[in-house]
Parts: C-alpha cells; structure tokens; sequence
C-alpha cells in the first residue's frame, strides 16, 4: 500500500543564514520527539544563540511553548516524562568555552514552559519559596535517564553518579518524582559506568561495564541481587539492546563466535545465546524498535548505501516502515519518535544532498504529512553527489566515499583532490549522507575522498583490531593505497592531493606526510595528536579508570614504537606546507601536542601555517569559528593545489 504524502511545512521562525554558513547550519530544528499523547511535538532550536526547546500543537503546527534557560545554561538532551511535563538535561557553556558541557543536571518542566524544577544536580538543594515543598537533596553528582517509567506518570529511573577525579565510582539507581524531586533510592549498580537495561516494569535486569583491564563485564539481576556473568557467553561486540516484551531474554548486538557483529537473542529460561540475524559483509549498523521500545523491527546496514532489513514483517511498524522507505528511496530513513500507542510517528529522511526533513506519519491513515524543512536554502541540483567506493589494501577490501567536486562535472579537467580521514580511529567510521565539510570543498572545486581505513567500526571484528598498534603504519598505507587508487581510476591528479582531518585525522594528515613525503602536496589538521606517549599523561583520557589498558592495546606501550609513530619526532622528513588548527581549551588532544610540533618544525624551519581558537575545545563548536577555520582552509588549499 503506497503511503499518501502531503507537503505540509512549518515556517522556520529564526533568521537563515547565507552562503556556505547555511551548509553548517542546515538544521535549525533538530532533536524532534512527540509526546506520548500525540498532542505535542518538541525540537531543539537555537535561539538568541542558545540551544532551547520549542513546543508546537500537533494539529496547528503553533507554538504553545519556548523553553530557554537562564544565563549560561541552555536545554541538551531530553524525554517526554509524561503527556504534559518533560525532563531536560541541563549543559552549560562557560564565559571561557565556545562549548557546552554537562554537569549531570536534570530540569523538569511543563510544556508551556510553567512549572520548572530543577530535580537533580548541584543546584538542585535550594528552597522553594512559595510552595509547600521542603528543601530538596542537593546532589553532587550526575544523573543518566534510565527508563522514563511510561505507566507512571510522577517518575523515572535515574543512575546517579557522585563527582570524581576519575570515573571510578559505582551509581546508584533510583527513582525520582518529576514535580518534586523527592528520590527513593533502589541500590548500587555493580560497576563503573555501567549501562542498565530494564524490562516490561522498569526493574533492572541487565548490565553491563568495563573492567579496568578494558574488558566488558556482564551482570544478570537476580532477585533483587547483582550477579556477574561469565564473559565467554558473550563476543566482544556485545551491546544490549532490550528486555523482549515478555520478559524471557533480550536482543543484543554481538560478534559471539563470528567476525561481524549481528542481532542475537537471549534467553533467561534455558540461557541459549542464538544468531537472529547476521550480513555476510558489514556489520549491523542499528536497529529499529517497536513503539513500546520490546521488539526489533528492522535493521540498519552501511554497506555503501544505508540498506535496511525487515525482520518480521508481521509487526505493524515493519509494514509502515516498508512503505516508508518505497516513499522515499535513495534516501536515509529513520523513525526518530513514537507515541505510547504507536498510532504516530516522527520520521527524519536524509540523504547526501539533504541535511534532513521531519514528517509525522499517521499509522491509521497511512499518511506522512511534512513538518520541518532544513534551511539549506541551497537547490538540490547545486550540491554534490557522494558514491561508495571500494579498493585493495594489503589482504583488506577497504570502503570508502568519493564526492566529485561540482565543478568537475562540466569539465574534463581532474579536480584537485581532498583525503578527508575520519577521527577515532577505533569505532568510528564514514558513513553516506550529508557531510557539510564534504560539500563545503566540493562546492570550492576540490574532490573529496573518505576512506574506512583498518580500525575503523563496522567491517568486523578482524578489520578494526588490524587497526591496533598501526595507526603510524598500515592505516597510513591504506590511505596511500586511496590515493593510487583514485588516481588509476583517473579521478584525482596525482600531483594535486592535499590530506585532511581532524582529532586523529589530524594525526594521520601529518604522519601520512613523514611516510610519503612524496605523495601528498599539502596537509591539513586540526585537534590532532602528534606526541602518541602523551595520550597516557595528558588529556581527558586520564579521567578513564582503564586508559592504560585501552591505550596499550591500540597503540602499545614501547617508548621507541610510540616515538617511531610520532611525527613530531620526524618532521625532518616533511617536504610539504602544513595547515595547523586547534582549539585552545582542548582536553582530548591539549594544545600541548600542536605546540610541540610546531617547536620541532621551527627547529627543521619546516612552512607551516597555524590557526588556534582560544576558547574551542577538541574541534570548533562556534559557527563563526568554523567558518572562519574553513575559509582559512580554502585559501591555504587554493594556493597549494591551483
């Protein structure tokens, strides 16, 4: 049955932004959720330059309610608690950070913006003057949404985590009133930074860890009790995904005796551990849950093109998705938000050449009705397709993405390309869809090629460890390998290439230039790591209670190893100009790492431009900023490559 689509739009009530600043800037409403009623539809927008939180009635489209916060907070992630009140995690952005960052705080609040409480955080213990409420707990911790508690309308689950130095201490479960704030505490979880999966009534029944060796832990809730479970029933891609409807087991992702990770499902009556669904070539990517979050659906593949599989197309939601897809083909296509009944829901589709539109789909009607268009306000035509690619390294088949540059396709002269490397680099990868920085080069004349090198997520279990203790090596040459191939296929000149990333995309725009001084003409990197010995004394990593386990395994704990894949011990080897960005308020690679590349590279008196943003961290979060960086980038690009 074809689903009946009608083009209903709400008109954005922010500013656009112009030129290449709409690219980063697409998605004035993002975040989009419905109520469990279907009366209320929330998004995030920003507003007066903060992240608030916008209310609309479903039937009209108009706003009921705007929920901005006061001074340097604003709204992040959030939950419909009930039909009328919602629970926002609170951030902050600091006078000296162009970010924001979370102190654990949850606000509860009315979807007219009456009735706010702040129910959980260190601000949270002040009294409510007014009211008959006594002094609230004061918490000095974090709290973590457990399960919103669909069938009770005055609480959720929290995990509440006391500060620390190090993420070393045990939470504790309980249960909050979203008016009052009251707690009654339900006990400790069994480890550190633990994720708890409940069932049917919201009690814990599973969860899972890491160790302080960096290896995954296990525990089953067993009358009330805590009891850890032998690692060996379990691969080491296992993820919990939900208790099933019944109560009998759950569905988890896992790689148990197999290279790629697929759907399985556990029982607790008999402890059988069975394959439910497993690609020949990727990974499972995500899944997509019924409306009471019990069941599985469909699944999600990134092999090239998002490829969604349906499990059992009995279920209702997987006949609505079907029809969903034939809507909209050749594009990306999730289900974002549902209602309690499951009779409405929000969907976003997305594609390479759109940032992403929201509709709401009416199950009863089988209608799709538009909401929020992005404000590109760039024509389709005018951007660039992004195709998957694929090449030969080493005994890998490495994947990949090619965005020709727009220019090129009236013209028979080869682009100058962009190697545009991925950070990470373990459990992360590029996927297809609308990548800003892609057609913000490709828009300016210059190709782009994305690589899934080794130790990138999602080809398996054996690809990504041959990523462990190479990042100066093998992942370097698959880069290299890219290149070659590019250029055999005659879609890059080889004399016009310039290398680009960020975090360890950075790293890698640098040490690929030690390596084959030759192959590259520039190199572009920003927030990377240069000195690898640094990665176990300086940076947020030491906050980990298992950093050094995790960094011995992916990049090992030899001194002359470390140095040897370190190019700020090396830059006497680099024969092209460099570009240098990074935030000075980086705590994942502290500006430590630029400053002494550069020093070294004043040494060799190597070119290299710089470009460090006081108040950024790990990446530039101000659009301003970003721009700036970009134009920046196209100017030291211009020059090297036209």
């Amino acid at each position: 049955m074809n689903v009946v689509l009608i083009l209903c739009t709400l008109t954005s009530p922010l500013s656009l932004a112009v030129e290449f600043k709409n690219l980063f800037n697409a998605m004035q409403y993002n975040d989009v959720q419905i109520s469990p009623s279907g009366d209320y539809i929330s998004m995030r927008i920003n507003h007066q330059g903060k992240q608030a939180l916008a209310i609309t009635d479903r039937k009209t489209l108009k706003f009921v309610g705007l929920i901005s916060l006061e001074g340097n907070s604003e709204v992040g992630p959030y939950i419909w608690a009930n039909d009328e009140r919602l629970v926002i995690e609170v951030v902050q952005k600091a006078a000296w950070l162009e970010y924001t960052e979370s102190y654990g705080e949850l606000l509860a609040v009315d979807y007219d913006g009456k009735n706010s409480n702040l129910i959980y955080g260190y601000r949270s213990g002040e009294d409510q003057t007014g009211t008959r409420l006594a002094r609230k707990q004061q918490d000095f911790g974090w709290a973590t949404i457990v399960d919103t508690l669909p069938d009770d309308k005055r609480h959720i689950l929290i995990l509440s985590t006391a500060m620390s130095d190090k993420e070393d201490r045990l939470g504790e479960l309980r249960k909050i009133n979203i008016y009052r704030g009251n707690q009654k505490d339900l006990g400790r979880a069994p480890a550190p930074n633990v994720k708890i999966v409940t069932d049917q009534e919201g009690e814990p029944k599973l969860a899972i860890g890491l160790s302080q060796e960096n290896e995954k832990i296990v525990y089953f809730n067993v009358d009330g009790q805590w009891q850890k479970v032998n690692n060996s029933l379990f691969g080491s891609a296992f993820y919990p995904l939900t208790i099933t409807n019944d109560n009998s087991g759950f569905y988890a992702l896992d790689n148990l005796n197999q290279d790629l990770t697929g759907l399985f499902k556990y029982s607790f009556a008999d402890g059988s551990y069975k394959a439910v669904f497993t690609d020949k070539k990727v990974d499972v990517s995500s899944v997509n849950l019924t409306h009471d979050g019990k069941n599985i659906y469909a699944l999600r593949l990134d092999d090239g093109f998002p490829v969604y599989i349906l499990l059992n197309k009995n279920i209702p939601e997987a006949k609505a998705f079907k029809d969903i897809l034939a809507t909209f083909t050749g594009n990306a296509v999730s289900v974002e938000s549902q209602t309690k009944d499951g009779v409405l829901s929000i969907v976003k589709v997305s594609s390479d050449i759109n940032p992403g539109e929201y509709y709401i789909y009416n199950k009863k009607k089988n209608e799709l009705k538009g909401l929020f268009p992005n404000s590109l306000n760039i024509a389709k035509d005018q951007l660039a397709f992004t195709e998957p690619v694929n090449f030969k390294s080493g005994d890998f088949t490495v994947a990949g993405y090619f965005t020709k540059a727009k220019q090129q396709a009236q013209s028979k002269t080869i682009a100058p390309l962009v190697l545009l490397v991925h950070g990470g680099p373990h459990g992360v990868r590029d996927t297809w869809g609308f990548d800003p920085e892609v057609q913000f080069l490709a828009l300016n004349g210059y190709s782009v090629l994305q690589v899934n090198y080794r130790g990138s997520s999602g080809y398996g279990q054996q690809f990504l460890s041959a990523g462990y203790k190479n990042w100066g090596s093998l992942i370097q040459t698959d880069l290299k390998n890219a290149v070659d191939w590019a250029v055999q296929q005659g879609l890059a000149n080889a004399n016009k290439v310039c290398i680009m990333g960020a975090s360890f995309g950075a790293y890698s725009a640098v040490q690929s230039t030690v390596l084959y001084p030759d192959t590259y003409q520039c190199a572009i990197a920003n927030a990377g790591i240069y000195d690898l010995a640094l990665l176990y004394t300086k940076g947020d990593l030491q906050k980990r209670s298992n950093t050094y386990d995790y960094l011995s395994k992916v990049i090992g704990t030899d001194e002359n190893i470390l140095k040897q894949n370190s190019p700020v011990y090396a830059v006497d080897k680099i024969k092209v100009p460099l570009f240098l960005a990074h935030g000075e308020r980086d705590e994942r690679a502290p500006v430590e790492h630029i400053n002494k590349l550069k020093e070294a590279l004043n040494l060799h008196k190597k070119a290299y431009t710089s470009f460090l943003i006081e108040k950024e961290g790990h990446g530039f979060w101000n659009l301003d900023n970003q721009m700036s960086y970009l134009n920046e980038v196209k100017t030291f690009l211009d020059k090297n490559l036209l």
